[in-house]
């Protein structure tokens, strides 16, 4: 799952066995979907870039840095008070957004959330704010580090498509350079012709199985119900046999296919991490119970409850056969189906799994705000 664009649907086939994601609105692969995290990894932080690409070096400009220190104000309370109050400012675009979507979640009847799902809201709406702070304290250090306004915005525009879209896509393209999968074409492929032998496998031991008939002196005795159980009995044996036989390749193509996409997904996922972008989207997603590991969890659930599924559906199908012609088949009993159930992960697991992104934004804005600090503190103001 490297694409921003999720499937929207699960096809489960019992012959081939492949377990198969179905994107059911292609438009989402274009555009992606309009929410809250687009709007934040997007447009917050150009306007975190716009808040603070002449904090310091348009102040030179103006010459209101040299008359502020000039009043015997220390360099140090100077950047804080400019951090801290471009910093609220900024908060404003983002906590209108938020509290217009928590208003929302209440307002819908059929939407129930716990005290651990506002747990979860609170820990991404801190992602948001880290996030923010990350290109916050980015354009404080540029801009102290800059003779010019125009050359600032420069700088922190081309920081800021590298950030946003250059790093992401990199980190995907050497993946796939360093660490290829094959195509789901090919490991479909592969599970049509065994699907294929096995068939040829089954029609031999049907052939088989009916020239031995003529020897069979139970047949002989007991005549035609005989007949329609052995054939039943076969049946169902045969069935239950090749969905063995293909469930296990299958399940050999899956696991080898499975293990080289998650080792180019971890690749992926590590080398991203370089931009803030990929930080925020990993960490919110994984609290929200939407991210990759989640997905995973989810599809190896079905993948344990198709065996299930599979013997269930071949005996209902065995069951209703009724080899007299002029009878009626029998209907069959579906109230005994096995349910999948499947459990979202606890607040601990998914809090595991965002703190790595957690640290790495907040060492960010450690770094760039030192940097920025240092860098005013040795500001020539002429």
């Amino acid at each position: 799952m490297l694409s921003d664009a999720t499937p929207r649907s699960i096809r489960l086939t019992i012959r081939n066995s492949s377990i198969r994601n179905m994107t059911a609105i292609r438009c989402f692969a274009i555009f992606g979907p309009l929410d809250l995290l687009l709007i934040v990894k997007i447009v917050l932080s150009l306007f975190a870039i716009l808040f603070t690409f002449d904090a310091i070096v348009g102040e030179k400009e103006r010459g209101t840095l040299k008359l502020t220190l000039a009043n015997s104000v220390p360099r140090d309370q100077f950047i804080l008070g400019k951090a801290i109050g471009s910093f609220v400012s900024l908060l404003v675009p983002l906590v209108i957004p938020f509290l217009m979507g928590l208003i929302m979640l209440n307002i819908f009847p059929d939407i129930s959330l716990s005290g651990g799902d506002w747990l979860r809201i609170g820990l991404i709406f801190l992602f948001f704010l880290l996030y923010l702070s990350v290109f916050f304290t980015v354009g404080l250090f540029v801009s102290s580090r800059t003779k010019r306004t125009s050359s600032s915005l420069f700088i922190l525009l081309f920081v800021w498509v590298i950030f946003i879209f250059v790093i992401p896509r990199v980190s995907v393209m050497a993946s796939n350079y360093f660490a290829s999968v094959p195509s789901i074409h090919e490991v479909n492929a592969e599970k049509d012709a065994f699907l294929q032998q096995v068939q040829v496998s089954a029609s031999d031991r049907l052939r088989e199985w009916t020239l031995g008939l003529r020897d069979d002196p139970e047949i002989r005795e007991g005549g035609l119900e005989v007949y329609q159980q052995k054939l039943k009995d076969f049946y169902e044996d045969l069935q239950q046999d090749i969905t063995r036989q293909i469930d296990t390749k299958n399940a050999e193509l899956e696991e080898d296919y499975q293990a080289k996409r998650r080792h180019q997904q971890v690749l992926a996922i590590n080398l991203s991490r370089i931009s803030p972008a990929s930080l925020l989207t990993f960490g919110s997603l994984s609290l929200a119970k939407t991210g990759i590991q989640e997905h995973e969890r989810f599809l190896n659930s079905i993948r344990a409850y198709k065996p299930i599924f599979a013997q269930w559906i071949n005996t209902k199908m065995i069951q209703s056969l009724n080899f007299n012609l002029d009878g009626e088949q029998p209907k069959p009993v579906l109230d005994d189906m096995p349910q999948h159930e499947f459990v979202p992960m606890s607040l601990s697991s998914s809090f595991s799994l965002a703190l790595p992104d957690l640290v790495v934004m907040i060492l960010m804005i450690i770094v760039f705000f030192m940097g920025a600090f240092v860098s005013f503190l040795r500001y020539d103001i002429r």
